[in-house]
C-alpha cells in the first residue's frame, strides 16, 4: 500500500482551514489484497476552524481499472467519532473522474476516508470543503457562484426564531440567481467569475436572440436536505416541499407564509446546478441574492390605483367640452327616476344582442381559463415546480399567509374592471336621456359591449396573474 499527500492536503489534515476556496486535499494509494483500504486515525482531519458554520463536502475520485473487465470502487467519507458515513459514491474504473457532494451541515469533528475496491486498484481521491453561508451585504446576501457539468453549488442562509417575529405575516423572502454567461458559441460574450463586482447586471447581453444557444440552469429552495440530494440527482424531478425554478438570464424564487414551503425559522439551503437534460458541457457563472422585505403594504396603493381609475370620469366630459360642447346641458336632463328604470329594465327593454354575445363569450372563457389556471396552480404548489406559474416574479408581492400569488399583479387589473363599470354608467345614463326623448329605435348594445369588454379584459389579466406562463398567456 502506499499514500501520498500534496502540500495542501498536509495542512487540512492538521485542521489548516482558513479561506472558503479551498486547494483539495489529493489521496493517492492503492488498495489490499483484499480490495480494501483504511486510513489510520493519524491520517484524519478536521473542520474546526469552521466554527459553527455550515459547510458542505465534495469528493472527485477515480481508479483504474486492473484488467478485470468492469471494475467499481466505493469512496466512504466518515465521521471517526461515530463512524457515521457523512458522503459515499460508487466510482466506475475506466478513467474518467466522479464526483458527489454532501449536504450543508456543522462538521467540527474529525473525518476519513474508507476505499472498498479491487484487489491492489489504485485509485486517486480529492477531497473538498467550503464554506455554504451566503455573505450579508447592506441587508442583502449575495455571492457570486460558478458551476458547471460536474459540480454544483449549495448556499445556505440562516433565520432565527427572533427574525421571523420581526419579520411579520405579510412579509417574503426573494432568491433570485442571475447568470450573464448564457452562450455557448462566443467565448467573447462570457463573463470571467472572477471579475465580477457589485454593478454587475443580469441579462441576455449582445445576441441576446441566440436562444438556442442559451445555458439552462435550475435553482432550489428548501430546507429538506432529501429533497436536495433528489434534485442534484434529478433536477426536474418532484420536490413537494420545496421550490424550484430553470433560468438562463435571471431566476426568481419567492417564499413567504402562504408559499409551499413556508416562512420560517431555521437553516435554508439554496442550490444550483445546470440542467443535465440539456448535456451541457459550459460553465455557468451565477450571482446568487437573497432579500427579505417585511411587512409590505397593500392598502395605499390599491387606494392609488383606484383614484387613477377614476381619472376615466373625466375623460368623456373632457371630451365633449372639446368636440361636442354645444350639448353638454343634455345630462341636465336626464331624471333620476328615468335612470332608474333604464336599469331597472335592462334586460328585456331594448336591443342588447351584442352585449349579450359578449357577455356569454366572456363567461365561457373565463370560467375554462380559471379551471386551466387554477389547477395548473395546484400542481405547481404540489409539485414544487416554479416553471408551471413563472413569468417574472421581481414585483412578485403575496397576499400575507391566505394565497401564494402576486397579489399587486392581480390589483394592477383594477382599473381595467373600474373603466369598464364606469363606461356602463355613462352609458346608461346617455340611454336614460334617449329613452326621455322618446328615441326608442337605437341600439344601445354596442356601447355597452364595450364596458363589458374592459371588465372581461380585467378578469382575464387577473385569472392570468394567478399563475403567469406563456401557456396561459395564449390560453386567456
Amino acid at each position: 500500500m502506499c499514500l501520498s499527500f500534496s502540500f495542501w492536503g498536509t495542512l487540512l489534515l492538521t485542521g489548516f482551514v482558513a479561506a472558503e476556496d479551498q486547494s483539495p486535499l489529493k489521496l493517492s494509494g492503492k488498495t489490499s489484497a483484499n480490495g480494501i483500504y483504511i486510513f489510520g486515525e493519524d491520517d484524519a482531519f478536521s473542520l474546526n476552524s469552521y466554527g459553527e458554520s455550515t459547510s458542505t463536502f465534495s469528493l472527485k475520485s477515480s481508479c483504474k481499472d486492473n484488467n478485470l473487465g468492469d471494475s467499481y470502487m466505493n469512496v466512504v467519507l466518515y465521521n471517526i467519532q461515530t463512524s457515521e458515513s457523512i458522503l459515499s459514491h460508487n466510482v466506475k474504473c475506466d478513467g474518467g473522474s466522479f464526483s458527489a457532494y454532501s449536504n450543508p451541515d456543522v462538521y467540527n469533528e474529525k473525518y476519513n476516508i474508507r476505499v472498498i475496491g479491487q484487489s491492489e486498484q489504485e485509485f486517486d481521491v480529492e477531497v473538498y470543503s467550503e464554506l455554504t453561508g451566503l455573505e450579508l451585504k447592506d441587508g442583502v446576501w449575495e455571492m457570486f457562484v460558478a458551476v458547471n457539468e460536474d459540480s454544483h453549488v449549495v448556499k445556505s442562509i440562516y433565520l432565527s426564531e427572533e427574525q421571523i417575529e420581526a419579520i411579520g405575516t405579510w412579509s417574503y423572502m426573494q432568491v433570485s440567481a442571475e447568470s450573464n454567461d448564457t452562450f455557448l458559441e462566443d467565448e467573447s460574450k462570457n463573463v470571467d467569475l472572477n471579475s465580477l463586482d457589485s454593478s454587475w447586471t443580469h441579462g441576455c447581453g449582445p445576441g441576446g436572440s441566440d436562444t438556442s444557444a442559451r445555458n439552462v440552469g435550475k435553482l432550489i429552495v428548501t430546507q429538506n436536505k432529501e429533497d436536495l440530494n433528489s434534485f442534484f440527482e434529478n433536477p426536474n424531478a418532484i420536490v413537494a416541499e420545496s421550490v424550484r425554478l430553470s433560468f438562463s438570464c435571471f431566476g426568481m424564487i419567492t417564499i413567504s407564509n402562504a408559499s409551499s414551503p413556508t416562512l420560517k425559522s431555521g437553516l435554508w439551503l439554496i442550490g444550483v446546478t445546470l440542467d443535465s437534460s440539456q448535456n451541457q458541457t459550459k460553465p455557468k457563472d451565477v450571482k446568487i441574492r437573497v432579500t427579505i422585505d417585511r411587512d409590505y403594504q397593500y392598502s395605499e396603493r390599491i387606494l392609488i390605483l383606484l383614484g387613477v381609475s377614476f381619472i376615466g370620469l373625466i375623460i368623456p366630459f373632457l371630451a365633449r367640452v372639446i368636440f361636442d360642447a354645444g350639448n353638454m346641458d343634455i345630462f341636465k336632463k336626464v331624471e333620476f327616476k328615468t335612470w332608474r328604470k333604464v336599469v331597472r329594465d335592462w334586460f328585456w327593454r331594448g336591443n342588447k344582442g351584442m352585449t349579450y354575445l359578449v357577455a356569454l363569450l366572456a363567461a365561457l372563457l373565463v370560467v375554462s381559463a380559471f379551471q386551466v389556471v387554477h389547477a395548473r396552480h395546484d400542481e405547481m404548489m404540489k409539485s414544487g415546480d416554479r416553471d408551471l406559474c413563472y413569468y417574472n416574479e421581481k414585483c412578485y408581492r403575496p397576499y400575507g399567509d391566505i394565497y401564494d400569488v402576486s397579489v399587486n399583479g392581480i390589483a394592477s387589473n383594477l382599473p381595467f374592471m373600474v373603466q369598464g363599470v364606469l363606461l356602463i354608467l355613462y352609458f346608461s345614463f346617455a340611454e336614460s336621456y334617449c329613452r326621455a326623448n322618446d328615441h326608442k329605435h337605437y341600439d344601445y348594445s354596442l356601447p355597452y359591449s364595450f364596458g363589458f369588454a374592459f371588465i372581461c379584459e380585467g378578469f382575464g389579466s387577473l385569472i392570468y396573474h394567478i399563475c403567469p406562463s406563456q401557456i396561459i398567456f395564449q390560453v386567456i
